[in-house]
């Protein structure tokens, strides 16, 4: 029931910035990355960053777009 906000950066394979917000709210719908036809097939890293209980935390992976 928390109301976690989050930054979230997506890299691709070459380190360049692709996306980059901040402020971004979790469960909405109409945040976050949404790579629909904008972006060539291939693997893309993301960064997500946020605070927890007065603690930052930072969660990294990779996705594959299709």
């Amino acid at each position: 029931n928390a109301d976690i906000v989050y930054t979230m950066q997506v890299y691709d394979r070459w380190g360049n910035n692709l996306f980059d917000k901040t402020g971004l709210r979790i469960n909405d719908p109409n945040e976050g990355w949404q790579p629909q036809d904008r972006y060539s097939p291939g693997v893309y890293v993301y960064k997500i960053t946020y605070n927890e209980q007065d603690e930052t935390k930072i969660i990294v992976g990779d996705i594959t777009v299709l």
